[in-house]
């Protein structure tokens, strides 16, 4: 399968920041966080002169051909601070990528290589969806919604068993299919529709499908009101297949029963408002991203299958993600991933997905190891980083955590950032490199020389590329 590209617009952020922490008793809470602007510079970035050792040249895995690296070794973990045990992995970084160079290595050259929406110039030019007409407004849109919770407080429903991981079952409620069609045609979308600058949008955020400890189908079969719309379409289901008994496969095709009727009624209804706006999905996570009934129904109705993308170090690439493009027949997007500074951060890090990490650099690595995974990954149009900011705990529990690009007062992490950009300036080289790559063309270690460094606090370039939404066929990049 040949590569998609998604037309992308790119953002750069001007900050030189060298500070990376936040005091809660220096912030101003009339501050006001500085304007983004187009920057400039042809200053070659160079690498820190604390850049780990690399081990001998191994072929990386998974892959989806024979490329040669010489891996680093990171430390992350699934738990919360302390840490009393890390994990290590093998990771990759372009520095210690055999046989690539980057091929832009300074803003004006990725201005020069792009148009002003960050879409190649060089390469073959593909269909795209027609928008982005509108060079006055500076970021394309791709909102999210609630679609379930909205119809519950629309109709006056309550939960399916009176619990909101029963929320898919409302769509077996009476109204769902007009409902989504008079919300999209309402007050909540009014801003962007037929809007050139609005991509796409998400209709709901981690739905549960399943999890590990939970089936739906079991879910469903256990809500006691027998006259509930989610117990009776549960019910039939398992009276069609003549038993009481449920599997897991059993569980999986009634998934793909209640996803499709789902993403059918919100799709419906997108077609009939506005045709051009693209359907990114609900963001599926955890179990529901390996259900192939899941799967399959959100590949039948939306435009790009959006996926939340935690617990795995490296993207899948011979496994869930070879599925994903079996099942779908869609690209997908990764809509959320990020790994947490812990040892350097003056955050708790009590809460959230990603993963923890010792420290700024080694979410710099992690940031440079997943998403050569995604580039390599022929069905991946993009990824958003979640997120802009650090939580500073008030929409969390008081749990705040070192999620962000920027600390809370603002602060650029200089040692991402540099990463990130460096990663984001040369997608669509990384993207040629993996896709010519052959088992041939590298068959013994190459690039053997050290990588040029600077000294320990070398600076931040002033035109740190962030990323914005995408529309199909090109890359794309968004910080949430």
């Amino acid at each position: 399968m040949k590569k998609l590209f998604i037309l992308g617009t790119f953002l750069f952020i001007s900050s030189i920041p060298m500070v990376s922490c936040t005091d809660d008793d220096d912030k101003d809470p009339n501050f006001m966080p500085p304007d983004i602007v187009m920057g400039g510079g042809d200053v070659e970035s160079e690498y820190p002169e604390d850049l780990p050792a690399p081990g001998a040249s191994v072929m990386y895995t998974p892959s989806l051909n024979a490329n040669m690296y010489r891996p680093i070794s990171v430390k992350y973990s699934s738990a919360y601070p302390p840490i009393s045990s890390w994990k290590t992995e093998n990771t990759r970084i372009i520095a210690y990528m055999d046989g690539y160079k980057p091929a832009i290595k300074t803003l004006k050259a990725y201005q020069e290589s792009v148009n002003k929406y960050g879409s190649s110039t060089t390469l073959p030019k593909q269909a795209a969806t027609g928008r982005f007409s509108n060079p006055s407004s500076p970021l394309t849109l791709a909102p999210s919604f609630a679609f379930l919770s909205q119809f519950k407080s629309a109709k006056s429903y309550n939960y399916p068993g009176g619990s909101d991981d029963n929320a898919a079952g409302l769509v077996f409620y009476n109204g769902w299919a007009e409902w989504c069609e008079s919300y999209l045609a309402g007050s909540a979308f009014a801003d962007y529709l037929r809007d050139p600058n609005v991509l796409g949008f998400f209709s709901d955020n981690e739905i549960n499908f399943s999890s590990n400890s939970s089936r739906i189908l079991d879910r469903f079969l256990a809500i006691s009101n027998s006259s509930d719309p989610a117990y009776v379409a549960a019910k039939a289901f398992m009276d069609s297949k003549g038993t009481q008994s449920v599997t897991d496969d059993l569980n999986n095709e009634f998934a793909g029963i209640v996803a499709e009727k789902y993403y059918k009624a919100v799709k419906e209804a997108v077609k009939k408002v506005d045709d051009k706006l693209l359907y990114l999905g609900t963001r599926l996570h955890g179990t529901p991203k390996y259900m192939e009934g899941v799967v399959r129904a959100a590949g039948k109705y939306c435009d790009v299958i959006s996926i939340n993308y935690y617990s795995r170090w490296s993207p899948e690439l011979t496994t869930a993600i070879a599925d994903w493009a079996n099942w779908a027949d869609k690209p997908f997007l990764v809509s959320e991933f990020y790994t947490k500074g812990v040892e350097d951060s003056d955050l708790n890090n009590q809460s959230g997905a990603g993963y923890s990490v010792p420290t700024q650099n080694e979410r710099a690595y992690a940031y440079q190891h997943f998403t050569l995974g995604l580039l390599e990954a022929k069905n991946c149009v993009g990824w958003h980083w979640f997120k802009y900011q650090d939580d500073d705990g008030t929409d969390n529990s008081s749990k705040p955590a070192n999620k962000g690009l920027y600390d809370n007062s603002y602060q650029l992490f200089p040692y991402l950032s540099f990463f990130a950009r460096e990663l984001n300036f040369n997608a669509y080289d990384l993207i040629q490199y993996f896709d010519n790559i052959t088992s041939a063309s590298i068959s013994m270690p190459l690039s053997e020389e050290p990588v040029s460094v600077v000294k320990k606090g070398f600076p931040v370039p002033a035109d740190i590329m962030t990323t914005s939404p995408f529309s199909i066929h090109s890359i794309a990049f968004h910080l949430l």
